[in-house]
């Protein structure tokens, strides 16, 4: 069944623009392995994939794709950056699913990212339209490049949701020997990355409210690769490798107790964050000690200057909201991991 018939309302929900469904739909049939998808699973695939565009893997690959075709790196060698592209897709592949498909196969999949490029830019602009009213005009980055920055920050909050959740968590151990995955998590960073990360995901709170918790009547555990906290801020900030696995022999009310339990063990492990803070003062005394950055990446230095220039910057903020519920779980849909690896992390909603 075409998209276009779809009842209006339908339509409406999957992309938000009635005029663009044509060329989405002849977008999706110019990508072969988008289209095998597409043909097996039909409108449900698509309509998952578009519900979540804005908080899925599918946003900062459209970005990144878009920033790496403008630079000198991408003319001097394609076939390097197509690589290095290919690289986050395997980190998330699934068997029998289009992320074990071929490299030529895989290429044709960013082609697919060319046609949501102005998903990406919607985004963009509501999300500095939101900044911009909210903080009544101040300056806002006029390049582009300084807008992927923006974004970048953005997605770095659901990154640090992700990391905070389910670091190294282990799905064969039982709730009577889970370890302290949160003081696991934590231990990684050196105390200028701990308050980096979340002055940072504190700052994007502020203009971007995150979603609603996820209801825990659907579990879901999320586990992320092991990688050093440092890891997480790279020039792009997305090269956050990921990995989903569905524990198995666990009843869902098992599930969530476990889950429970380690939110319990996040909640307790950031007070101690909190009260590091509190000694550390005021937000001028926190400035004292800025972040380290490699000296040939520019990227996280004026991203982390242009957040700091916030002025409701502050640490009294943080501390209220640290270890706030939002902090709490990630839930898996095991039928979705079945139809597709397009995660539904999360999903921004406009006011």
């Amino acid at each position: 069944m075409p998209l276009t018939a779809l009842p209006v309302e339908v339509r409406l929900y999957i992309l938000g623009y009635l005029d663009d469904l044509r060329s989405l739909e002849a977008a999706i049939f110019s990508s072969k392995a988008f289209r095998v998808v597409y043909e097996h699973h039909g409108n449900s695939v698509l309509k998952s994939m578009l519900r979540n565009t804005l908080g899925s893997d599918l946003l900062p690959l459209a970005i990144l794709h878009w920033e790496l075709s403008q630079t000198r790196w991408w003319e001097q060698d394609p076939a390097l950056a197509h690589n290095w592209l290919n690289i986050r897709f395997d980190a998330i592949r699934d068997p029998g699913f289009i992320w074990t498909a071929t490299v030529e196969q895989k290429r044709d999949m960013l082609e697919f990212f060319d046609h949501v490029r102005f998903l990406a830019d919607d985004y963009m602009n509501f999300a500095l339209d939101r900044f911009n009213s909210r903080y009544e005009g101040r300056e806002m980055p006029a390049s582009r490049s300084e807008k992927d920055r923006v974004v970048r920050c953005l997605y770095l909050q659901d990154i640090l949701i992700q990391a905070i959740a389910s670091r190294q968590w282990d799905p064969t151990k039982t709730m009577h020997d889970v370890q302290l995955p949160w003081k696991r998590f934590v231990s990684s960073f050196e105390l200028w990355e701990i308050e980096q990360l979340a002055y940072m995901n504190e700052w994007v709170f502020s203009i971007i409210p995150y979603p609603p918790m996820l209801d825990m009547r659907r579990p879901r555990l999320i586990e992320l690769s092991t990688v050093q906290g440092k890891d997480l801020l790279t020039h792009h900030g997305l090269a956050l490798l990921r990995e989903v696995r569905i524990p198995i022999n666990y009843a869902h009310r098992h599930q969530i107790q476990v889950v429970w339990e380690w939110y319990t063990d996040l909640k307790a492990y950031s007070n101690d964050i909190c009260t590091f803070l509190g000694r550390v003062g005021r937000t001028a005394d926190v400035q004292a000690a800025e972040p380290r950055f490699k000296d040939d990446d520019a990227g996280p230095r004026k991203l982390w200057a242009w957040a700091r220039a916030d002025p409701k910057f502050d640490i009294d903020k943080l501390r209220r909201g640290f270890g706030h519920r939002r902090y709490g779980c990630l839930v898996l849909d095991e039928k979705r991991l079945a139809r597709s690896r397009l995660m539904e992390v999360s999903r921004f909603d406009e006011e």
